[in-house]
């Protein structure tokens, strides 16, 4: 038997403890590569972890991979309204949106942005239309802002601060139920330095308290454990 195949066969058998299968829930949850998923365990191979996510999946304590992938995907999808007004503000994609738009593709991106601009096109065209209508004895209306296709006129200053999302909101706070560590979360979301999220996670429980409570009931309901000790 291999070295590696001798570790592997270790590593299933060890029994697994209530932190680690928290994470192995957490990963599948979040769609993790596994590269990030062997950070957050890094006393698991690759092969013990995939066969606990199958056994968790088998007794229902995990939703089915499929489910999983399609949630995962709509999210991908979504647009934020940060990402919109970026986009707007720089003009047509090239290579350097992609240090801000990490989880877009430049073809994705060029697609928003066209889509972005048919729709502020269609928006001014209206508005200067009800202008016309409501302007008819000729006074002069301000013109909407705008914003010009032209890549040599795209933002040049510096970009602007980046957000926290919706999103990146009740993920990170998602994160924190199960990891309890700003470092461990900074491994899945690295664009972010840890002390930044360690701040976010107070802030979130001081100013979104809803959105808090909302996803801490939904860690318990499926944690009988802390449930059974709250």
């Amino acid at each position: 038997m291999s070295p590696t195949s001798s570790i592997s066969t270790v590593s299933a058998k060890k029994s697994w403890t209530a932190k680690e299968e928290s994470r192995v829930k957490l990963s599948a949850r979040l769609g993790l590569s596994w590269k990030i998923t062997q950070l957050l365990l890094p006393d698991r191979t690759r092969d013990a972890i995939q066969q606990r996510t199958y056994l968790l999946r088998k007794s229902g304590e995990l939703e089915p991979a499929s489910e999983s992938r399609k949630r995962q995907q709509e999210s991908r999808l979504r647009w934020s309204a940060e990402e919109d007004e970026w986009l707007l503000a720089t003009g047509p994609p090239e290579k350097r949106i992609q240090k801000k738009l990490r989880n877009r593709t430049e073809y994705a991106a060029r697609t928003r942005y066209r889509k972005l601009m048919r729709s502020r096109e269609k928006s001014r065209s209206q508005t200067s239309q009800t202008e016309h209508d409501a302007n008819s004895n000729g006074a002069s209306s301000m013109e909407p802002e705008e914003i010009s296709n032209n890549p040599g006129n795209a933002h040049k200053g510096p970009l602007p601060k980046r957000q926290w999302t919706m999103e990146e909101d009740e993920r990170i706070i998602r994160m924190w139920f199960d990891l309890n560590d700003p470092e461990d979360i900074h491994k899945v979301m690295p664009h972010w330095p840890a002390v930044q999220i360690r701040r976010r996670i107070n802030a979130i429980q001081q100013e979104h308290t809803e959105l808090f409570v909302k996803v801490r009931d939904e860690h318990m309901l499926h944690d009988p454990e802390r449930r059974s000790t709250s």
